[in-house]
């Protein structure tokens, strides 16, 4: 599948990203597949379900900003937003073994939204999605930074690998 890895810090967040694409046991490489995108305000990364993470991270438009809570503006209208958008283009529902998961940031917070539309904030600051993430989460735990942490989940997770993509995003 992936690893994608959010942190979340006092000056901001960073959304780190494996470069590997895999599909039916082959791997494919693609400077053009990229997993974190910056689009307007936010940063976008997605794992799972291949064409709807497509479809995400380069097709989709999210409504801008506005309020003064993020979690907020995320439940009422940025994750109604995508579920619509992924109805409407036949990415929902999903079969029962695709998964979808995604990190979206803005002004410098990270939030995670399930596939059923569930948006997830972690006290932690610490986000992790696809097969490699519990490796680069233990990673951080213990000390590594993103660029450690995906390369020790590149080691132990076969659908991880390079080349890493490191975003940030300074808060507002």
């Amino acid at each position: 599948m992936t690893t994608i890895i959010g942190t979340q810090w006092q000056w901001g967040c960073e959304i780190a990203a494996d470069g590997r694409t895999t599909s039916d046991g082959r791997v494919y490489d693609g400077s053009h597949m990229v997993k974190v995108v910056l689009r307007n305000e936010y940063l976008i990364a997605a794992a799972g379900s291949g064409g709807a993470c497509d479809y995400i991270t380069h097709a989709w438009r999210p409504p801008a900003f506005r309020g003064d809570s993020e979690y907020e503006f995320f439940v009422a209208y940025l994750s109604p937003h995508l579920q619509k958008a992924l109805s409407l283009n036949d990415f929902l529902p999903l079969k029962d073994d695709d998964g979808l998961q995604i990190l979206v940031a803005v002004n410098g917070y990270v939030f995670q939204i399930e596939s059923d539309g569930t948006v997830l904030h972690s006290d932690s600051g610490f986000y992790g999605i696809g097969t490699g993430a519990p490796y680069a989460l233990g990673a951080i735990e213990a000390g590594a930074d993103t660029s450690e942490a995906l390369e020790i989940a590149s080691m132990y997770d076969i659908y991880t690998g390079p080349p890493f993509t490191r975003v940030k995003q300074v808060k507002q």
